[in-house]
């Protein structure tokens, strides 16, 4: 958090009742703070108030919100994809909400969505090519936390297989009976 008070103003940063720490103003007035305690999950609203060499106390500032969110999210539930011929499927399955869902394949990003309310992603891929293919899926929380990867294999069949049909054998009986 950066702002501006009297220079050398002693600086004192709260977040409701709680001190988070003390910096002081450069000559220009400048100031830098960096919470010495960890602030807790969740939204915290920090306020600033500085203290003049003759001791004046000024007004809290104005609240700044800052969210935390030190949680690693677990790894992406994802749906089983059955053997397909279309090779931008729609891969679903559950995160947390709010988490930006990334499915890669080799390392290259194929598709990316943020799970809705409830968790649920589903995302239509970019092309994937035929053959046999796992996915990597990747959950990032709000805070740029990335999860453990998930993975999906895939099987992705473009190519119809000829289709042969056998005449009868010969000791089998072509024409119906009675």
């Amino acid at each position: 958090m950066t702002g501006t008070a009297e220079a050398g103003a002693s600086v004192t940063v709260t977040s409701g009742a709680l001190v988070l720490g003390t910096v002081t103003a450069d000559a220009t007035g400048t100031f830098t703070f960096t919470p010495s305690v960890p602030l807790p999950n969740g939204t915290s609203n920090l306020v600033a108030t500085a203290r003049d060499a003759a001791g004046n106390l000024s007004p809290a500032s104005d609240p700044v919100s800052v969210a935390i969110d030190t949680r690693v999210p677990g790894a992406p539930t994802v749906n089983y994809l059955p053997p397909t011929n279309d090779p931008t499927p729609i891969i679903s399955g559950n995160a947390a909400a709010g988490d930006t869902v990334v499915i890669s394949l080799d390392g290259v990003e194929i598709g990316r969505t943020v799970a809705g309310a409830g968790g649920a992603f589903a995302i239509e891929v970019t092309p994937i090519p035929e053959g046999s293919r796992t996915l990597s899926i990747v959950a990032t929380s709000p805070t740029g936390t990335p999860s453990p990867a998930a993975t999906l294999a895939v099987l992705v069949d473009l190519t119809p297989r000829p289709l042969r049909i056998s005449p009868p054998s010969p000791d089998r009986r072509t024409t119906p009976r009675p």
